[in-house]
């Protein structure tokens, strides 16, 4: 059945022009060189057969001496003549005096003339002989020539069944088929091809399963993997890529038909091929091992299973897993550059990683797109599904497709039991097919105590599918499903069920919603069936939400709350619902209307995508969301600005402010909403459409603007305005802008703004040479509005922050500027005067600075008087403390007048007189002054903050710190937090100078006597203090370490866990230079019956194992089994040492389990503590796992504590890593 004759070369040769025939005798020169090791790059072939070839059709280089074929043992150059025998002396005369065959020859090259015809034995020796008397002609030392005949070439074409197949059409065909068929149909789908890194390992052994030199452990490997990830194309292109392997290599997907091929090519022992059986079972494969014995040399196998069945004998085989989701969209990018990246995404995920489903969704992408739902492409995946799989085997599928998940173990294995019931199957059949079918094909997925269909595309046929077989009457169905399943069906009804699946699933439950009170939106287990039955069919139950939602009073909106046990609270369920649907246009005033809703009774203020924010979101120009039109959008944006309802109106203009601003981000929801494929959201196609876009949301600011009878719109088109300065100029709308800012505008914002948000857009667009922005019309109307009168130029510069001209990089120009108008300021001072009430308010941003170059020109203090008068009037310091920063350092003459200014007003106006008297320090007798204000309750321990950086450039002495001290501590017992931290930043600054603690030299006696006081007696309240007091404690250990460990461990077990961290963190650093006088005072609290609860509660093991070991046994020496018992809880663990790799038990450890072995309590504790407090990130299982491992390594212990240990270690740990791994398993499931 493999072999061809004479005639048959004969009429492929008869082709026009030869071409077929040349392909056929260079194909076998191919195949042979692969055989004999030839490199590819030693064949150099000709294919113009019709044109003058200089005497060479084909070239063959380099020396294999043990090829089995004698015309290739050495370097040969070929001649083939197409047509018959006739005249064939004359043509290889006239060809081997060719110019390149003659320098062939002469190079010792041998010649081989291939003729297209069969002759009798007689002529062909004529004709050698007279072919090897040319070549000797040319090179006496030449190489015996052939001539090679169609006799010739059949039988050596009868030794590769795949060049037989390619070239001739023997009745095999029906049994295989060659390399070029196999291709065209394997390519079909997906004709570029995307290597798998992990796969690289198993293409190598494929290609060396291709090499006969190289003997391999088995003459057949197995190639398996779960169905569709890519099995069959990954064979197909490890050998394509060996090109002369390719005709060795014959194909057949029916396991029946290798067995005959195999056994038809062990009958003839010439032939050398590679069978690649596809869909190849494992008895298959052991017959086929049985029948090749023997003949590996010649004949190999390449089985591709999708069964998952795997011998005993770890025969010779290879799993591929499914690709990663990043290589699957690359390999559909090569392949469909048509369709849309984004749909590729959902393709691919749908997919779950199975190249064959995801193609059959691009090919049918057109009509995907065209009706928003993938059902277009499920005709061929169904056929796949039901001829990948038994009656038997679908029946489990789609039992378990019916739910979302199903638990099947450990405490929700009764949602199988319910299940199997309902529908009348054996609940452990259905477990043991479906685990088999999680093996191959994969479409059952295992996750923590459930499992469920995958991928979604053989969910949602196999969904269809068990509908049709349990479901006829869904009223019947609903009415016995069990409660606890419920809600995975109607999530998989939403994620699978075709819209008429959908409409009857959710008449079912009409009635239901049209009766909820909405009180029950409340209830999370209520919310949560609800957004099933919304996504199931949101025509029908989205309008019933919006419904139910704009009928609950305030008081029941703010009741829906963002937090629930253990989960997101109802709350985030109905905004995330909203935001989702609001993809689809048609659905966009519902979902825009429940978000609204719940916006305008916000509850999670603190969070970036609550209910307000999502709201707003809705209204951006780009990044909105919604396929819904910008134009249509801000139409329904226009109606809630005027909304006659306050607080919809405010909204409303908040999201307008914002869509000025846009974002440059947006999270990507679930590709796939209510079985649709969510809609690509709308954007501008352009630069002018964005820019018409923009127009539309000015025209509402300057309609807004002209609402003369509400200062509302007034005041927030204009802050719009001034907010987006840049952004409208930027974009050519400088017209508009300008007729926004007319007449009165200046009642409502300040000049100021308006010029520095000009003044920047100049900086940063046009001085940057941006040539699409106009920058004359910004110059200009920058120029119309600075003001050129003198009080206007004052609430210019003073209006401005230094930061906005540092940023500019021109303080520089704004301090001349500043001091120039001081000077005409001093020539007017009226100006000044009259502008008093702006210069003492928040307007003024830079009234100090204004004050200081004020002062330094004042040289007669004319506006002294006036300045402090305003302070106290306005109850604003800012202008008044820099004029008075200048002239107290410059005019030493007015001091004593400054003085008697601040005498007057102190009593009266303490607060004030403080804020404008502390800029003078000793000049103006700021400590004392403050002091006799506090005496008097004038003012509180806040104002004597002030002098924690000193007086007037000055340090505190060591008699104003107490001074200050002994006034705070009264306050400080009241329970005043202010006056506590003020208290500790005292003391610390005072003893830590140059960022360390001072010598006990330096501190002064009375001093260190109330610091001791303190410390004894006060309790940091915040962070802040807490570290200060620590520092504090940290300096006083230099001095008396003693006492100050009385003080920490007094500290230690404080009910204020902060503060007991930090005494137990700094006496750990210490206890190894104090480890007895540690052990023996904080030994004192361990055995306090009072204190010593904390010990068995937290962990102090840090701090335990930093006194010396021979320390705490000779203190538990003396206390006996109670310190032990206090003690366990904080010991060390074993280990395995680093260097040794030794299990290693620590001295205190062994020490304390030993001697108190039969302590039932002592080893209570020490297991207790064994982990208690320990914090765990990244892969928690692994680290679980790997406690489990260190604990085996003490089994054998002496120590029977210790092994009692590491049995409890191993069990507790293993059992915590396979929870996390659960956990972990089924986090994202819904």
């Amino acid at each position: 059945m493999w072999t061809i004759d004479a005639l048959d070369v004969i009429h492929l040769g008869r082709s026009p022009g030869g071409d077929r025939f040349t392909k056929f005798v260079d194909e076998l020169i191919r195949a042979q060189s692969f055989l004999d090791g030839r490199p590819t790059a030693a064949i150099h072939t000709n294919l113009r057969t019709n044109i003058g070839d200089k005497g060479v059709d084909t070239k063959v280089d380099n020396f294999v001496p043990h090829s089995k074929n004698l015309w290739l043992e050495g370097p040969s150059i070929m001649q083939y003549k197409a047509s018959g025998y006739s005249g064939g002396e004359r043509d290889f005369r006239t060809e081997i005096n060719k110019p390149y065959a003659k320098q062939c020859i002469l190079e010792g090259v041998a010649y081989r003339f291939c003729v297209c015809d069969s002759m009798p034995a007689t002529t062909k020796a004529d004709w050698e002989e007279s072919l090897n008397l040319l070549v000797k002609g040319i090179n006496p030392d030449s190489p015996r020539a052939y001539v090679i005949t169609a006799d010739d070439l059949a039988a050596w074409a009868n030794k590769f069944p795949s060049i037989i197949l390619k070239f001739f059409r023997p009745v095999a065909t029906n049994i295989v088929i060659h390399m070029d068929a196999w291709g065209t149909s394997i390519r079909s789908l997906t004709p570029e091809y995307t290597v798998v890194p992990e796969w690289e390992g198993v293409t190598k052994q494929i290609q060396t399963m291709l090499n006969f030199s190289v003997e391999t452990p088995d003459v057949l490997l197995t190639v398996q993997g779960e169905a569709g990830v890519g099995k069959t194309r990954l064979v197909f292109e490890s050998i394509v890529a060996l090109p002369e392997a390719s005709s060795l290599v014959v194909y057949t997907s029916d396991e029946n038909l290798a067995i005959q091929a195999a056994t038809m090519m062990i009958n003839d022992p010439d032939i050398t091929s590679i069978l690649v059986a596809d869909e190849c079972s494992l008895q298959v494969r052991q017959n086929l091992k049985s029948i090749l014995r023997g003949h590996s040399n010649r004949i190999r196998v390449i089985a591709i299973d999708n069964t998952g069945e795997r011998p005993s004998d770890l025969a010779y085989q290879f799993w591929l897993e499914k690709m990663a989701p990043e290589l699957l969209i690359s390999v559909l990018e090569k392949n469909y550059q048509f369709v849309p990246k984004e749909r590729l995404q959902i393709y691919a995920r749908l997919s779950g990683g199975f190249v064959r489903l995801a193609a059959d969704l691009c090919l049918n992408d057109t009509r995907i797109a065209d009706e928003g739902h993938v059902g277009a492409g499920l005709p061929n995946i169904r056929d796949y599904y039901m001829s990948r799989l038994s009656f038997e085997d679908r029946k489990v599928i789609e039992a378990i497709s019916l739910l979302s998940k199903v638990g099947y173990k450990q405490d929700v294995k009764e949602e199988m039991q319910f299940l199997s019931t309902l529908l009348g199957l054996n609940q452990q059949v259905v477990i043991e097919t479906a685990r088999r079918l999680h093996d191959v094909p994969g479409f059952v997925a295992l996750a923590g105590r459930y499992m469920y269909v995958t991928p979604e595309l053989i969910g949602q046929v196999a969904f269809d599918e068990a509908y049709k077989r349990w479901i006829e009457e869904p009223d019947e169905f609903l009415a016995n499903i069990p409660e606890n399943l419920l809600q995975s069906f109607l999530t998989r009804v939403a994620w699978s069920g075709r819209e008429e699946v959908r409409r009857k699933i959710g008449g079912y439950f009409r009635k239901w919603i049209a009766t909820l009170p909405p009180t029950k939106l409340a209830e999370l287990k209520t919310v949560d069936q609800i957004e099933e039955l919304v996504e199931s069919d949101p025509v029908t139950f989205l309008p019933m939400l919006r419904y139910l939602v704009e009928q609950a009073s305030e008081k029941e909106l703010l009741n829906i709350t963002g937090e629930g046990a253990g989960r997101w609270g109802p709350r985030r369920s109905l905004v995330w619902l909203s935001e989702r649907l609001a993809g689809f246009s048609e659905h966009f005033n519902d979902a825009e209307a429940i978000l609204r809703h719940l916006a305008l009774m916000e509850t999670e203020p603190s969070i970036s995508n609550n209910a307000t924010e999502t709201w707003k979101s809705l209204f951006r120009i780009s990044l909105s969301g919604t396929s819904l039109p910008f134009k249509r959008r801000i139409s329904v944006l226009k109606n809630y600005i005027f909304s006659e309802d306050i607080d919809t109106s405010d909204l409303a203009i908040k999201a307008l402010s914002e869509l000025f601003r846009g974002s440059n981000t947006r999270l990507v929801g679930n590709p796939i909403v209510a079985g649709r494929i969510v809609p690509e959201q709308w954007e501008p196609k352009d630069f002018n459409e964005y820019k018409e876009c923009l127009n539309e949301s000015i025209e509402l600011l300057i309609e807004m603007r002209l609402k003369q009878s509400d200062d509302r719109y007034i005041r927030s088109a204009l802050e719009i305005g001034l907010q987006n300065i840049s952004l409208l100029s930027r974009f050519g709308q400088d017209e508009k802008l300008r007729l926004l800012f007319t007449s009165n505008w200046e009642e409502y914002i300040s000049r100021s703004d308006v010029i520095k948000a000009i003044e920047e857009f100049i900086e940063f667009e046009c001085d940057n040479k941006n040539q699409e922005v106009d920058c004359e019309k910004a110059r200009n109307w920058l120029e119309e509005i600075k003001p050129n009168d003198l009080a206007g130029r004052l609430k210019t510069l003073a209006g401005f922050d230094n930061w906005h001209y540092s940023l500019l990089n021109r303080e520089d120009i704004w301090n001349e500027e500043l001091v120039k108008l001081c000077q005409e300021l001093i020539q007017e001072p009226s100006i000044l005067k009259q502008n008093l009430t702006w210069l003492f308010s928040k307007e003024a941003k830079s009234s100090y600075h204004l004050g200081v170059e004020l002062g330094k020109l004042d040289n007669k203090m004319d506006f002294l008087d006036s300045l402090i008068k305003a302070a106290v009037e306005f109850k604003e310091t800012s202008l008044t403390k820099g004029y008075l920063t200048s002239i107290i350092s410059l005019q030493e003459d007015y001091i004593q007048y400054i003085n008697e200014v601040f005498d007057k007003i102190q009593n009266e106006y303490p607060v004030i007189a403080h804020e404008l008297y502390i800029v003078g320090g000793d000049k103006t007798r700021a400590f004392e002054r403050s002091i006799q204000l506090f005496d008097q309750g004038k003012l509180l321990p806040m104002h004597l903050s002030t002098f924690l950086y000193g007086i007037g450039g000055r340090g505190l002495t060591s008699n104003e710190t107490i001074i200050i001290l002994d006034r705070l501590l009264p306050n400080v017992y009241k329970g005043d937090e202010l006056a506590t931290r003020v208290l500790f930043s005292l003391i610390f600054k005072s003893l830590w100078k140059n960022k360390k603690p001072i010598e006990k030299e330096q501190l002064n006696h009375d001093l260190e006597k109330l610091v001791w006081k303190i410390v004894d007696t006060v309790e940091p309240t915040n962070s802040h203090s807490v570290y200060e007091w620590e520092r504090i404690l940290n300096c006083l250990l230099n001095i008396n370490p003693e006492r100050a460990i009385w003080i920490l461990c007094n500290f230690i077990g404080n009910e204020d866990y902060l503060l007991d961290k930090h005494a137990s963190s700094l006496l750990a650093t210490i206890a190894e230079d104090y480890s007895n006088v540690v052990i023996n005072i904080l030994g004192q609290a361990l055995l306090n019956e009072k204190r010593s609860m904390k010990f068995f509660i937290r962990k102090y093991d840090d701090l335990i194992q930093s006194i010396r070991p021979e320390d705490i046994i000779s203190w538990v020496e003396e206390n006996g089994v109670k310190a032990a018992e206090v003690l366990a809880r904080h010991l060390p663990l074993p280990y395995i040492d680093n260097e040794s790799l030794k299990p290693t038990i620590p001295p205190l450890t062994e020490y304390i389990l030993s001697k108190f072995e039969g302590e039932k309590r002592v080893f209570n504790e020490f297991l207790a503590g064994a982990h208690s407090f320990q914090m765990y990130s990244g892969d928690i299982a692994a680290q679980l796992e790997n406690q489990a491992e260190i604990a085996k390594k003490f089994l054998d212990s002496k120590i029977k504590p210790i092994r009692e240990w590491a049995l409890h270690e191993i069990e507790s740990s293993e059992y915590q890593a396979k929870q996390w791994l659960i956990r972990k398993e089924e986090n994202d499931l819904k």
